[in-house]
């Protein structure tokens, strides 16, 4: 969602004391670009910390809440006084992602490098969670215990980011915030830094001062949808259906939505065709009855609506909606769309704002029309999701430089110099900024050579943010839309403690990770009868008792929530 950062005078103060400190103490890099923007203040070094720590402990001492309270400690040891003090060291960050092979992330990192080695004394490497089964390779490298291992992007709704909190991933952030990110720590409002606690403890940092979107839909050929005799923005199920029909019956080669193996509709088709909601961190077998009565849980798989949905995915895979060997393909969904193979991707409103530019100007201009059809269009509500923490960094517990990783991370997002580096590359090469302040391509860029990204999606800030000439200039004016129908999500403060059903859990998850799959594809035989035998495997694994612990705390929630 929209986020704009409410700045108080303590806060302010803060900022003014570490950047005056800084200014008096720090040594100018060299330009590492064309034309290299200005220093922030999170060019503080050591010098700078104690200053802003003490400035930022009086904020949280002022408006921090009971389970804040840890904040206000004075941190039990002090940073080195100069780059000098501090001994070399190399931080690791790990981001999902598929590196690109075409050498430009290794150029990039050693001009960042130069910048970090004369501010922080250190280096940067960046690190890739490849996406083929990129949550198993994710946990696994959280369970190794590496002490080489730094920082990681993190997520509550897509990287278990609270699951891995209570499994001791991350280490706790609360004492050392203020001295070692202090930009970061006095620019984040309280009541965001509560969102961030896992049973008290600040444990990731959030990127809340990023304007995005992230509720998703079906992005769509609108100008095939038209071909159809549809309308070119389609609003209802019947209506998609009837394009996919269009698609497999008019264009041989092209699937009406070419899916992959992790291919499920199912939360999907619960919130179109109920009013349920999804509550964050609990299975999807269990879901929130309504936003009216977000407080009792509702045994989702256990409902008419089941039944619904496999039915219509027996029917959707025997049209050919998908490809044949579907539970095999790992291939790139995108890939597919781009390369007009694919009628659609099922993702969100901030990559619309990118992949339409691409499709209509740049692979089909003159063609393409990319739509979306939100679903919460289609189920009448707009829930903002829990943006905060959609995107966030974490430093990994057993880390054996937290403190360096924290700076690092600190520069990254409040140097303007290390947060087009990093985000962009180096200007003139990867990016330029024109007259009108919008962010291109050089004339020289070609995508083979010059494509670059890490996929920092933890950090980004619209402070240092430009429009680009490379995106959908539409995507502002919609927002505007969406601005007037979000309503927030209940469960943002919710935490579910797993513990006491975790062997009743981790048999569900079996049960779904083995069954699910061919249902959510057709392939799983007559769909009713896969069903019953889908219920009667979570039932013996314990599904009654997971749903009467989901129950218990949320009703836990609501005495919390004053409800």
């Amino acid at each position: 969602m929209k986020h704009r950062i409410i700045k108080t005078m303590a806060l302010i103060i803060a900022i003014a004391m570490a950047v005056g400190l800084a200014a008096c103490g720090t040594q100018q890099p060299a330009a590492t670009t064309a034309a290299a923007p200005a220093t922030t203040a999170a060019a503080t070094t050591a010098a700078a910390t104690e200053a802003a720590t003490t400035a930022a402990a009086t904020t949280a001492a002022a408006g921090a809440t009971t389970a804040a309270a840890t904040t206000t400690a004075a941190p039990a040891t002090m940073a080195p006084t100069t780059v000098e003090d501090m001994p070399f060291v190399s931080i690791t960050f790990y981001q999902t992602g598929d590196p690109n092979p075409n050498g430009m992330l290794e150029k990039v990192q050693d001009v960042w490098n130069d910048l970090l080695r004369e501010e922080l004394n250190c280096e940067l490497i960046q690190m890739w969670i490849n996406w083929a089964d990129y949550l198993t390779k994710y946990n696994l490298l959280l369970a190794s215990g590496d002490s080489s291992i730094d920082l990681f992007c993190a997520s509550s709704t897509w990287l278990e980011l609270w699951q891995n909190a209570d499994r001791g991933a991350w280490l706790k952030l609360d004492d050392m915030l203020p001295q070692y990110a202090p930009v970061t720590w006095a620019e984040v409002p309280q009541d965001v830094w509560d969102e961030c606690r896992f049973k008290g403890d600040i444990v990731c940092i959030p990127e809340n001062d990023y304007t995005q979107y992230v509720n998703h839909g079906i992005l769509y050929r609108g100008e095939w949808a038209e071909q159809a005799g549809l309308p070119v923005q389609l609003t209802t199920m019947e209506q998609f259906e009837e394009y996919g029909d269009y698609i497999k019956a008019n264009m041989p080669g092209v699937f009406p939505m070419d899916v992959d193996n992790t291919f499920n509709f199912f939360a999907r088709w619960s919130e179109i065709n109920t009013p349920t909601n999804s509550i964050l961190g609990v299975h999807e077998t269990v879901r929130g009855a309504s936003l009216a009565d977000p407080y009792t849980a509702v045994a989702i798989v256990m409902e008419d609506v089941v039944y619904d949905w496999a039915q219509t995915m027996k029917r959707w895979g025997d049209k050919g909606f998908w490809r044949e060997d579907v539970l095999n393909n790992t291939a790139s969904v995108r890939d597919s769309l781009r390369a007009g193979t694919s009628g659609v991707d099922l993702h969100h409103v901030n990559t619309l704002r990118g992949l339409k530019w691409q499709m209509d100007t740049e692979l089909f201009p003159g063609e393409s029309d990319l739509r979306i059809l939100l679903f919460s269009d289609l189920a009448g509500r707009l829930i903002q999701d829990p943006i905060n923490t959609h995107g966030a960094a974490a430093v990994y517990a057993s880390s054996k430089n937290p403190e360096r990783a924290l700076m690092v991370y600190d520069f990254i997002r409040n140097d303007e110099r290390m947060y087009r580096l990093y985000n962009w590359g180096i200007e003139g090469v990867n990016y330029e900024i024109d007259s009108e302040d919008f962010r291109i391509r050089p004339a020289s860029w070609n995508e083979g050579e010059h494509s670059f990204g890490t996929n920092f999606w933890g950090g980004r800030v619209d402070k240092f943010e430009k429009p680009s000439r490379q995106e959908w200039p539409g995507i502002y004016d919609y927002w505007k839309v969406l601005d007037t129908q979000v309503v927030p999500d209940p469960y943002s403060q919710f935490v579910f403690d797993k513990s006491p059903i975790d062997a009743e859990l981790s048999a569900i998850s079996a049960i779904v990770t083995e069954m699910r799959p061919a249902i959510a594809t057709g392939k799983a035989g007559d769909p009713i009868a896969a069903v019953d035998s889908y219920r009667a495997r979570l039932q013996s694994a314990g599904y009654d008792k997971y749903f009467a612990e989901v129950q218990k705390q949320l009703d836990e929630y609501k005495i919390y929530k004053g409800g």
